[in-house]
């Protein structure tokens, strides 16, 4: 047989068996694959799928991976994808698909790999031409190949061609040093350099299934040679043979009669290489071939024979889901402290659950994921405190991270911790830069905008690799987390703008980040900031083409600031108009029709709104008529009755503000502004007749009976509590407040009902009545015991106290009280203090009623000590304490 045939014969009887007698293992890699959990594992597993030989998985991932779009996103390079993808169809012997993949290369990249598997593939398609075209293909080919540009086993092949070449030449000489440069640039894997060491003792073999003439030759052969050391090679060949004609019992008595003849005859390795052998013929997934596998993961001492059993054994349990054998494995691994697959086990058996947890999902079985997830998690950690100096643990804390970020209350803070540990073992630039965009987002879901900005601003340092749309986001996102951690700043604003100048960001992503801006600025009260900095993002609206919907929110936006800072209104009245006529001139389907309505609403009130700022009462509400009339169900309608509530509020006509507030009520009494209105009409009617509390009682009744749900009705039966205390029935609002604390025993302000509550009860205790003090004493001690209470209230606390301690004559007790006021809130170092009025009005009746004390004991100049501090820190009341001062 020529050379020529023999090449075509040696690219595909190493895959032979592989790709032809097993399929089931390479269905087992296309279901690792559809439960992949990201495009760089698909990518892995396609390179492992090649090195082991399952050409047809690896075809078929590399084909969807080139039918990703994020293939540039996560840095896999599309024509050296295409390579592996050529490289899997000659393993697999689809040369015509091989040749199409070659002509799909860009004429850029057509360089030495190119050509070197362009020559593979048009030697095999050609294999029967004449001699002299085969050594013009040759030839043709290995002038374009530099061999000092190829990987080393591409090096392997182009020797390998160079001495096919020599054979067509006729130059047995050179022929011998080419076989033995592909055998050198093989050593980096065992089994290719086997591969060319037992080349010429398969020359004979056809590329088809074996004939019975070659089979009986081999046979021959194997019987000459029987008690020599060659004979392996005719034993293993006959054996591969016999399997291949699907006679698979003979091929088993043939490899078990050489297996008996043990370590006199043959090596270690062959006897492994042979039992690899009888398990591949006995079928990997089958249980007699489970068990040799295991036996050679014991018993053998050679790397490759490890690697490749532990291969099969790996597809065995994914294929079988032999969860039990798994944790026979895990024992024995468990008890092999220095075997060399031990990490490579404990990888894998991490790698099985969480294809487990994958599967999961795929059911949507809440309980098997949290159960799998745990076990992953468990898996994972064993392995970083067992294996802490392992190169590939990148992989396990990438595993945490995925456990953490799939726990049903995802824990993002301890996902960024271990996205910590990934960035430490990363150097390459671009996988940093999504490290960081990674632990910053999950920062952000954990509501550490600060921290999650950090890491926004470590990706963005990482220059000149991003691509426009992706470094627009990451400012977008590094804006949004510095507004949220109120940490925004001009020089990050100044930031922006030079980044969108040198065209860093897309307009699109520009207006979001300036509309983001402009919200905080507006939340912050800086109304005329949002003005400026939205009037200059309209300004740029003519240099680039805007969608009109976005146009006009901008318009809507930049009109609501201008309210919300009381610009110019008389402007605004009319940039609302020209607005308004241009969203009525819009052609049918520009906007969608929900959207265009509630921009023409609000629009409208709006204007409503500036027309009212300039007085125009009259033309407001016809606007706001109009309003409710043309858009009745929109949110803009309702508040338009708040609007002109509380224009006439500021106008003090509470029978106008009440009415239509009333009006809200009434016709809207599902909105979430219907509770509102309750509350603010009462306090309205309040206004409106001096000491005629019965219309806003009513009203406050009404809210908390309707509205049982909302946030108000606590406020709502409180001032109800208020207004009889203010008609000096404090029996009634005494039941009131008690009602509303057995409601609300937990609401945060409920020491607002308490303290009001002991107000009733000093209203109406009798002063001769020591045990009613008494009872309010302890009421007053323990709502100083709260935590976390407002100043105001404190001081409000301490100074009743002090003050019924003095009813009682318990006066050093109620000095006490006062002391401890001016030690928790008076500087002596400072005049400066910055007291609230309502702060400033409890320290002063504390201390006037201090100085009282003082001068019944005839204590004047400590008396006088506490007016100078009155003065001193221009308290309510400091004329009087001079007064007082000058009297003493």
């Amino acid at each position: 047989m020529n050379f020529a045939k023999y090449l075509f014969l040696i690219i595909v009887s190493s895959a032979f068996l592989w790709a032809e007698r097993d399929q089931s293992l390479e269905e087992s890699y296309k279901n690792l694959v559809q439960n992949s959990i990201s495009t760089e594992k698909r990518y892995e597993l396609a390179n492992s799928a090649m090195d082991f030989g399952l050409f047809e998985s690896a075809i078929k991932m590399y084909e969807d991976l080139l039918a990703t779009d994020s293939l540039e996103a996560v840095n896999i390079n599309a024509v050296e994808l295409r390579f592996s993808l050529i490289k899997a169809n000659i393993g697999n012997r689809n040369f015509n698909s091989a040749e199409l993949v070659l002509n799909e290369i860009p004429e850029a990249n057509r360089k030495d790999q190119f050509y070197l598997y362009n020559l593979i593939t048009q030697y095999i398609l050609n294999y029967k031409q004449a001699k002299k075209d085969m050594l013009d293909l040759l030839k043709r080919n290995l002038k374009q190949i530099r061999v000092k540009e190829l990987e080393d086993e591409d090096k392997a092949w182009y020797y390998y061609f160079k001495a096919t070449e020599k054979l067509i030449e006729d130059k047995e000489s050179d022929l011998k040093d080419f076989l033995f440069q592909a055998k050198v640039f093989s050593e980096s894997n065992v089994e290719r350099e086997a591969f060319f060491e037992s080349l010429i003792l398969r020359l004979e073999y056809n590329s088809q299934k074996p004939s019975l003439q070659t089979l009986r030759q081999l046979k021959k052969l194997l019987r000459a040679n029987q008690k020599k050391k060659q004979a392996y090679f005719y034993a293993y060949d006959y054996a591969y043979m016999l399997a291949m004609r699907g006679d698979e019992n003979e091929a088993i008595e043939v490899i078990n009669d050489e297996l008996l003849k043990g370590e006199a005859v043959y090596s270690l390795y062959e006897l492994d290489n042979l039992r690899l052998l009888k398990v591949i013929v006995l079928g990997p997934k089958s249980v007699s071939g489970r068990d040799l596998l295991f036996t050679l993961i014991q018993s053998s001492k050679d790397n490759l024979i490890l690697d490749l059993s532990f291969r099969l054994l790996r597809e065995y349990v994914y294929y079988t889901d032999d969860s039990e054998f798994l944790n026979t494995l895990s024992l024995y691994f468990q008890k092999q402290v220095l075997h060399p697959l031990r990490f490579t086990f404990y990888t894998f058996k991490a790698q099985f659950i969480l294809n487990k947890v994958e599967q999961s999902f795929a059911e949507e079985d809440e309980a098997s994921r949290i159960l799998a997830l745990n076990q992953l998690k468990a898996e994972a950690e064993y392995i970083l405190e067992n294996f802490p100096g392992t190169e590939s643990l990148e992989d396990i804390y990438q595993m945490l991270v995925y456990v953490a970020l799939n726990q049903p209350s995802p824990q993002y803070r301890l996902a960024a911790d271990y996205l910590s540990k990934v960035l430490d073992f990363s150097l390459d630039g671009l996988e940093r830069q999504k490290l960081n965009l990674f632990i910053g987002n999950c920062y952000f879901l954990n509501d550490d905008f600060e921290v999650a900005a950090e890491f926004y601003m470590a990706a963005l340092s990482e220059g000149g690799l991003w691509y426009k749309e992706t470094k627009g986001q990451l400012w977008f996102r590094l804006v949004t987390a510095k507004t949220r951690a109120d940490l925004l700043s001009e020089d990050l604003i100044k930031s922006v703008e030079e980044a969108f100048m040198a065209k860093e960001i897309p307009f699109d992503t520009y207006l979001k980040i300036q509309w983001n801006i402009a919200l905080h600025y507006r939340k912050s009260g800086k109304y005329n900031e949002a003005v400026t900095l939205i009037s200059n993002a309209l300004n740029r609206f003519n240099q680039h083409s805007v969608p009109v919907l976005l146009d006009v929110r901008f318009k809507w936006f930049s009109l609501y600031v201008k309210y919300l800072s009381v610009s110019d209104s008389e402007a605004s009245i009319v940039e609302a108009q020209l607005l308004l006529d241009r969203l009525n001139e819009l052609s049918e389907g520009v906007i969608e029709e929900t959207a265009l309505s509630l921009l023409k609403s609000q629009v409208t009130l709006l204007k409503a709104q500036f027309l009212l700022m300039e007085n125009q009462a009259d033309e407001a509400s016809s606007v706001i008529a109009n309003l409710q009339n043309t858009f009745p169900d929109s949110q803009a309608a309702e508040l338009s009755y708040i609007v002109l509530a509380d224009f006439y509020t500021l106008s003090e006509e509470f029978d106008l503000a009440e009415s239509y507030l009333l009006k809200l009520a009434k016709k809207y009494p599902e909105s979430d502004y219907a509770p509102e209105a309750l509350l603010e009409a009462a306090l309205n009617a309040e206004k409106r007749e001096s000491n005629a509390f019965a219309q806003s009682i009513q009203l406050l009744n009404q809210l908390a009976n309707t509205y049982s749900d909302s946030s108000l009705v606590f406020f709502a039966i409180r001032h109800q509590g208020d207004l009889l205390r203010k008609a000096s029935d404090f029996s009634g609002a005494l039941s009131v407040y008690d009602n509303l604390i057995q409601k609300f025993p937990d609401h945060p302000n409920r020491y607002l009902a308490d303290l009001s509550r002991l107000d009733c009860l000093l209203a109406l205790a009798n002063k001769n009545t020591e045990y009613d003090f008494k009872e309010i004493i302890l009421e007053l001690e323990r709502l100083l015991d709260l935590p976390d209470l407002p100043n105001e209230f404190q001081l409000e606390v301490r100074y009743k106290l002090a003050f019924i301690l003095s009813q009682l004559e318990q006066f050093d007790v109620a000095n006490n009280v006062i002391l401890s006021i001016i030690n928790d809130y008076i500087d002596s170092n400072s005049l400066a203090e910055n007291f609230s009025s309502i702060e400033s009005y409890w320290i002063a009746r504390s201390l006037f009623l201090l100085c009282d004390h003082l001068n019944s004991e005839n204590q004047i100049e400590e008396s006088k000590k506490i007016y100078r501090m009155i003065i001193a820190y221009n308290l309510p009341g400091f004329q009087l304490a001079k007064q007082l001062l000058l009297e003493l």
